[in-house]
C-alpha cells in the first residue's frame, strides 16, 4: 500500500504532529514528497470562529457540523491528528442519534458533506487543520457503516458535493439569491484540499483540475474569465493543483485522459489538444516561467516565487515517472 506521511505544522491551534495515512496501491497513485514549499497559497481566513460567523446563514445542520469541527481543533495541544479527527466524528455521530429528527437524519448526509466543503475553504494547504479534515474523511470512507442512522458516514455523494462546491468560486458578478460564495482566500484553500484528494486518493476530479489549470495558465493574466477569480487567485489555484497532484497530472497526461471530452478544451494561449496530454503539460511548465516575469508589477512578490515551486514539483514528477515516460526537457518531450 502507498502511504502519504502528513506532517501537521504548528500553525493554528493544533500542535505539531505526524500521521501515516493509508492510501491506494502505488500502481494507482504515487504521491511525491513535497519540496519545502509550505508557504504555497497560505491564504488564511483568520480564526475559525470568525470564519463561521461569515457563514452563519447556512442551514443549522451545516453550522452544527462546523461547530463540532471547531471543538476538535480546541482539544489539548497534545492531541494527535487522529484524536482530533475521531473527536469530530464522535461528536457528529452522537448528535445525529440524540438530537436530530427522522426528517433531519434523512437530509443530514448531504448537509454534512457540504459543510465539509466550507470547512475545507477555511484552512490553507497542508495546515494542521486541513490535515485533521483529510484524516477525518479518510476514516469515514473506511467505515462502511450499515446503521441507517449513521449512513452519513459513508460519504456516498462526496464527489458530487465537491463538484457543487466548485460553483462557489469568487466573483464580482453576484446574482441576487445566489449562495454565499467562497472568498478568494477560501477558493485557493478549497482547491488545495481538492488537489490533495486528487493527488493522494481516488477522487475523480480530473476535469476540475484541467479547468482550474486552464484558468490560471492558459488564459491571459489581464483577462476576466466570465467574472471569475482575479488573476492572482487563478494563478495560486493552478500552483496548488500542481503542488499537490503533479505525479497524477503527469500520469494522466501520459494516458491522454479526457482527450475527447468537450469540457476539457484548452485556453487561447496554447494550441495543444484538449484533455490531458504531454504537450499541454509541457506548456504549463513553460508558462509558469513566463508568468514569473509577467506578474512582477501585478501581484505579490511571493507569488512569483511560488511559480518556481510549481516548476520544481513538475520536474520532480518527471524524474519519479522517468521509468514510465521519456523525460521532458525545456518543455519538449524527447
Amino acid at each position: 500500500m502507498q502511504t502519504d506521511e502528513i506532517t501537521c505544522g504548528s500553525k493554528g491551534p493544533v500542535a505539531e504532529m505526524s500521521i501515516d495515512e493509508t492510501q491506494h496501491p502505488a500502481s494507482e497513485r504515487s504521491v511525491s514528497e513535497a519540496p519545502s514549499d509550505t508557504d504555497v497559497s497560505l491564504y488564511d481566513e483568520g480564526d475559525f470562529e470568525s470564519f463561521m460567523d461569515n457563514y452563519s446563514h447556512l442551514d443549522i445542520l451545516k453550522t452544527g457540523t462546523m461547530d463540532f469541527f471547531s471543538s476538535a481543533l480546541e482539544l489539548s495541544s497534545t492531541a494527535s491528528c487522529d484524536e482530533r479527527a475521531n473527536h469530530f466524528i464522535e461528536r457528529v455521530s452522537k448528535a445525529v442519534v440524540t438530537e436530530l429528527s427522522k426528517e433531519d437524519r434523512g437530509r443530514f448526509p448531504k448537509e454534512f458533506e457540504e459543510a465539509l466543503m466550507y470547512i475545507a475553504s477555511a484552512f490553507p494547504r497542508r495546515s494542521s487543520e486541513q490535515d485533521v479534515l483529510v484524516k477525518a474523511i479518510a476514516l469515514l470512507q473506511g467505515a462502511k457503516e450499515t446503521d441507517e442512522a449513521q449512513e452519513w458516514k459513508n460519504l456516498r455523494t462526496l464527489g458530487s458535493s465537491m463538484e457543487d462546491a466548485f460553483l462557489l468560486y469568487p466573483t464580482l458578478n453576484l446574482n441576487h439569491g445566489q449562495p454565499k460564495l467562497f472568498t478568494d482566500f477560501g477558493w485557493v484553500n478549497f482547491n488545495s484540499f481538492c488537489a490533495r484528494r486528487y493527488g493522494s486518493y481516488d477522487d475523480d476530479l480530473g476535469i476540475d483540475a484541467l479547468r482550474e489549470l486552464r484558468s490560471g495558465l492558459e488564459i491571459p493574466i489581464d483577462s476576466d474569465p466570465k467574472g471569475g477569480p482575479i488573476a492572482d487567485t487563478r494563478i495560486r489555484v493552478a500552483i496548488v493543483w500542481i503542488a499537490e497532484s503533479a505525479p497524477r497530472l503527469l500520469r494522466e497526461s501520459c494516458l491522454s485522459t479526457y482527450s475527447g471530452n468537450h469540457e476539457c478544451l484548452t485556453g487561447p494561449l496554447t494550441v495543444s489538444k484538449g484533455g490531458f496530454n504531454l504537450e499541454r503539460w509541457s506548456f504549463w511548465k513553460r508558462r509558469f516561467g513566463e508568468i514569473r516575469d509577467e506578474v512582477k508589477d501585478i501581484v505579490d512578490d511571493d507569488l512569483r516565487l511560488m511559480t518556481d515551486v510549481a516548476i520544481e514539483h513538475m520536474t520532480r514528477a518527471e524524474k519519479e515517472l522517468g521509468s514510465m515516460v521519456k523525460p521532458i526537457v525545456n518543455g519538449v518531450a524527447i
